[in-house]
């Protein structure tokens, strides 16, 4: 499975960010992805879930425009966002299955998942590929939410 994940190369246009300040309603990370970022996002997504070592993985992430940002419920304002330069997942066999923690390490989110919730994010972004959207995955409690908005 190593090689799977040393061979992977990222594909496609990938956006997340966050509302300066957050916003009610629109609090924690928002992400939109074109068709083939997506289907590459899960195919990390999948490989990282088959890893039973340790496992790091950092992707770009491409500068989310207003017309992008915009795009929750249509807002017709222009609300200042953040947005990180790169997105880490961390896998760590020991680490409860459960697990969604997340960080910014300089100017790159660090988010850690267990099995169950990197099996909850493909699957998000599966249902976003298909069309759907305008739902949230992820802890959404506490000073700055963690959750993720898919649009």
């Amino acid at each position: 499975m190593n090689s799977g994940i040393n061979e992977w190369k990222q594909r496609g246009t990938l956006h997340l960010w966050r509302f300066k300040p957050d916003k009610r309603g629109l609090k924690g990370w928002h992400f939109f992805a074109d068709h083939i970022g997506c289907e590459n996002i899960v195919e990390l997504l999948d490989l990282l879930k088959q890893a039973n070592y340790p496992m790091k993985r950092t992707i770009r992430l491409e500068r989310t425009p207003q017309a992008i940002a915009n795009r929750p419920a249509a807002l017709n304002k222009s609300y200042k966002v953040f947005t990180p330069e790169s997105l880490r997942f961390v896998k760590n066999p020991d680490t409860e299955q459960d697990q969604w923690s997340s960080k910014m390490s300089g100017q790159c989110l660090e988010i850690e998942l267990g099995y169950y919730r990197i099996e909850e994010l493909a699957d998000s972004i599966r249902k976003v590929r298909k069309g759907d959207y305008d739902f949230s995955i992820g802890p959404n409690d506490g000073e700055q939410p963690q959750n993720i908005w898919f649009w």
